[in-house]
């Protein structure tokens, strides 16, 4: 990974989130420029997607000049009826507008744009999601684009029976665990002349004993991508709805005095988020 230098950081950037179930799908992976990306995948037909970053007016004029460049020489682009899908359907303007200024000022700069391999029947809807909070001016825009069903089928669910050990954090599921293992292991005690073999075996019967009587299990999918947030706890899930509330009042009326509340519930959120996420490290 290449170091960026300080003054350089957050100027531009460009990526693609792709849910992994279809990682055996991505094809190529084209790193053009700072600002162009593409991505090869392959459904019944090959899909690329282009994600484009244009720099602002206020950004030298040899660096526009260099993105045009990149931008046209991309041997997938331009010169095939490239269709903009943002204006196609009858939204509230909340739903249409992707930037907001300091002043409230309103535009479109953020745009969904296919090529006519795509038909206008496929383009089922392309809207702003004004609720979602992404830590920038610009407004997430959401596509829904009808494709092929992918090459890669699912692989059968697996399924297995595992013991409910998150209720071990609350005391009295934790002391009557202790006390069913204790009544198993004095009911079926190890003797002194077990081998180790079955000393354990025993160990392990008395133990899985208690545990299915005071904890209970449940069933696993293991072809299932695991939950590995560990740290979003009550606690996380709380304080983020609050931020997200703010947030939303403050976009529905943005007054000063609503930006300033969001703005004090936010970075309290991530610092206390970020402490949490450090806790569980």
């Amino acid at each position: 990974m290449e170091r960026v230098p300080k003054e350089q950081r957050a100027t531009s950037g460009v990526g693609v989130a792709i849910n992994d179930k279809y990682e055996q799908n991505i094809e190529s992976i084209e790193y053009v420029c700072d600002r162009i990306l593409r991505v090869k995948i392959m459904f019944d037909q090959p899909i690329h997607i282009i994600s484009v970053y244009e720099p602002d007016i206020n950004k030298p004029e040899e660096m526009s000049m260099d993105f045009y460049e990149n931008l046209v020489s991309d041997r997938q682009n331009t010169k095939n009826e490239l269709r903009i899908n943002n204006t196609y359907f009858p939204h509230k303007e909340q739903h249409k507008y992707t930037f907001y200024d300091n002043r409230n000022n309103k535009s479109i700069i953020d745009y969904i744009i296919t090529n006519r391999s795509f038909l206008p029947q496929q383009i089922i809807d392309i809207r702003v999601l004004s609720s979602a909070n992404i830590g920038t001016d610009h407004k997430l825009v959401l596509g829904k684009i009808r494709i092929g069903a992918p090459l890669f089928k699912k692989r059968p669910s697996i399924k297995t029976e595992k013991f409910n050990i998150e209720s071990l954090n609350h005391e009295s599921t934790k002391q009557l665990y202790s006390n069913r293992c204790q009544t198993h292991v004095t009911l079926n005690p190890i003797a002194q002349f077990d081998t180790p073999n079955t000393a354990w075996n025993k160990l392990k019967e008395n133990i899985c004993k208690g545990a299915k009587e005071a904890l209970g299990t449940r069933t696993v999918s293991h072809n299932r991508r695991p939950n590995i947030k560990h740290w979003f706890t009550l606690e996380v899930k709380n304080i983020t709805r609050e931020k997200k509330e703010k947030y939303l009042q403050y976009k529905k009326s943005p007054t000063l005095e609503n930006r300033n509340i969001y703005t004090e519930i936010r970075n309290r959120t991530n610092n206390r988020v970020r402490e949490i996420k450090e806790e569980y490290w």
